[in-house]
């Protein structure tokens, strides 16, 4: 989320904001998409906007996959990576809710083995101040993230991880955090993840075009993902990393309009109580990278000035980037998308969501 309130700021906004969609903000949105791909930031794009007056748009560009020539489609489905991190998070919360779970209990109270277990707290796996070190990124898992992993793997290698830091110390982002997060629901329920996520999230909200991959068959499938290759071009890397080995943590597929009504769903208090999602944005640490941004739970908060705070969280994994965020104080909902890994290009995500934001916003 980092810098879209700087394009804001820059810009200067109206004192009043549209609040629906309208022939010049759609032709104006349907421009950013086609610019991006135009300037070869990706093979593809897709952007669904929700307004404050329950208007929405949906707009796409490129392909959705180079061999084919398919065009890319509005409700072409993406591997969402880390925007995962939110379906988790607020199960976590309904569970709180249900009482078989506190952001008290220490990790050690459901899992066995894991460093600083008697210390390391749910709040803190939920807002990464836990400071266990990143499994994604153990030799482990980086030989082997093509095939398939199960949760108790990964458990494996995270118990075998030294901490990079002492519980409570500071923010930084790890998706261990969540690996033990999907345990522990495991633990708690005496189900799966993936069949929780399914009956208390997905379904409850109607969200028909988001799946657990992995776990869950992912009907019509999804767009193909690509890397910038050295020569020039695009390689595809769609399944470079398998989904189970992103598991809690990042595995999930979705459509934009799918993360728009996600989005919308959450913060209207329509998935968790209300009580449950001003803990999830009040319990909130600030980034020492990024001090613009609180690291709430599962939620990134980042002020807008005039406009309120974005509420969201990004993904990327290898082919995919995604970016989901709610502006509260104008009311509008914007999921971006796009089939190619930053790389070093590490404004592209940025580009995408501030553009559409200005076209939102008539700056």
């Amino acid at each position: 989320m980092v810098a879209a309130v700087m394009a804001l700021a820059a810009c200067g906004g109206p004192a009043e904001p549209p609040s629906g969609a309208d022939a010049s903000t759609c032709g104006r949105l349907q421009g950013v998409l086609d610019t991006f791909v135009a300037e070869g930031r990706a093979p593809g794009v897709a952007v669904t906007v929700g307004f404050a007056d329950g208007s929405t748009w949906s707009g796409a560009a490129g392909v959705s996959d180079l061999e084919s020539g398919a065009a890319m489609a509005p409700v072409d489905r993406f591997r969402i990576g880390s925007v995962t991190k939110t379906f988790t998070a607020a199960l976590v919360m309904l569970l709180v809710e249900d009482g078989v779970l506190s952001l008290d209990d220490v990790v050690s109270r459901h899992l066995t083995g894991v460093p600083n277990g008697d210390l390391v707290t749910v709040r803190q796996l939920l807002q990464h101040t836990s400071g266990l070190a990143d499994y994604l990124y153990d030799p482990a898992i980086v030989s082997t993230r093509s095939a398939p992993h199960t949760p108790a793997e990964l458990l494996a290698v995270a118990q075998s991880l030294t901490p990079e830091l002492a519980p409570g110390e500071r923010y930084r982002y790890s998706n261990t955090n969540y690996v033990l997060l999907g345990l522990i629901v495991e633990r708690v329920t005496g189900s799966t993840w993936a069949a929780e996520i399914r009956d208390r999230i997905l379904d409850p909200t109607g969200l028909s075009d988001t799946f657990v991959y992995g776990w869950e068959e992912v009907p019509g499938g999804f767009v193909r993902g690509y890397a910038a290759a050295a020569g020039g071009g695009w390689d595809d890397v769609t399944l470079a990393l398998h989904p189970t080995v992103a598991y809690a943590a990042g595995c999930m597929v979705s459509s934009t309009p799918d993360l728009v009504r996600w989005s919308q769903a959450l913060h209207a208090g329509r998935v968790v109580s209300a009580a449950s999602l001003e803990t999830m944005k009040n319990e909130s640490r600030v980034s020492e990278e990024y001090p613009s941004i609180r690291i709430g739970l599962g939620i990134f908060i980042e002020s807008a000035d005039e406009y309120g705070s974005f509420l969201g969280h990004a993904g990327g994994l290898d082919g995919f980037s995604t970016e989901v965020q709610l502006l509260d104080g104008a009311g509008h909902t914007v999921a971006g998308a796009f089939n190619a890994t930053e790389d070093d290009d590490t404004m592209r995500l940025r580009t995408l969501m501030n553009n559409s934001w200005i076209a939102v916003l008539g700056l």
